[in-house]
């Protein structure tokens, strides 16, 4: 028989076994950092019949959730019977499930996922590759290492329960790191005055390598369709810069006054200095990075 022939056959075997292998339907990613508002955008979007997914997706994002009001839960049992939305951290539950929804929700929180969910989905050749890099769970000043950003992320990505999926939607929720910053530490310390924090700029080089490295691996996913979600200064819900809900921010009951009062505890001198600097560091990031494409 020609060599080629064979081949031909080979590769059209290979086609049947991987589509008999994809026994799941679509799997819906909503990732961002920690305090970026995936769980408000998520809750709301539900509230609202917001097609955070576009139309496409719009049936399947509504499936995910069957009880009201949204809300997440850490257990697997209790995720299982209230819809299928699941936080990130329970991928390994959901692979060794035999009766796992055929659409779900995956949660992604980006800090978690550079901290230790990547080690956990890790191939045991990865989780040497991470061990000789750094202890874990990653420290915070690890955490800025693109290179170990970049394996924490592929490993995660990488992980077979995802090659199950015949489809994979990812939406990113985009946010500059002193929102998330102060959103994060607002739901920490509820009710209590937040200070100065000298860990700003640390969490501004954590928060940029994060982004980053998620951006330049979700290829690894080969993704049916990606989104990036954000909230616009003038209020609205944006989705690849497309507005998909007028007045956002007063339909979930933002109120203005309550960030201009964080945004406050960085509006010293010494603290406008710090922004300064890390703002320029960010410019040059990137005009680095367009050269280097050039």
């Amino acid at each position: 028989m020609c060599p080629r022939k064979v081949a031909k056959e080979k590769h059209e075997v290979q086609k049947k076994i991987s589509r008999a292998q994809k026994d799941l339907e679509t799997c819906l990613i909503i990732a961002g950092s920690s305090g970026a508002g995936k769980s408000t955008i998520v809750k709301y979007s539900h509230a609202l019949d917001i097609k955070l997914y576009g139309k496409e997706f719009h049936d399947v994002f509504k499936k995910t959730w069957t009880e009201s009001p949204y809300q997440e839960f850490n257990r697997y049992s209790e995720a299982t019977l209230n819809g299928s939305t699941f936080e990130g951290r329970l991928l390994g539950e959901l692979h060794s499930d035999k009766a796992v929804p055929k659409n779900i929700l995956l949660h992604i929180d980006l800090k978690l996922l550079t901290t230790i969910l990547g080690y956990r989905a890790a191939s045991a050749n990865n989780k040497r590759k991470i061990k000789s890099l750094t202890k874990v769970p990653v420290p915070r000043k690890n955490r800025v290492d693109p290179k170990i950003c970049d394996l924490m992320v592929s490993s995660f990505l990488e992980h077979k329960f995802f090659s199950r999926f015949k489809r994979i939607v990812i939406n990113t929720v985009v946010t500059d790191y002193k929102t998330s910053y102060l959103q994060k530490k607002q739901r920490r310390y509820q009710g209590k005055k937040i200070k100065s924090s000298t860990r700003l700029k640390t969490y501004a080089s954590e928060h940029r390598a994060m982004y980053k490295a998620w951006n330049e691996n979700i290829y690894r996913l080969k993704p049916s369709k990606i989104i990036f979600t954000s909230v616009g200064k003038d209020g609205g819900l944006y989705s690849n810069n497309q507005c998909i809900c007028t007045d956002w921010t007063t339909k979930i009951g933002h109120k203005k006054s309550r960030s201009s009062k964080l945004s406050k505890v960085f509006n010293t001198n010494r603290g406008k200095k710090a922004l300064k600097k890390l703002y320029t560091a960010t410019l040059l990031d990137l005009f680095k990075g367009i050269k280097r494409k050039l």
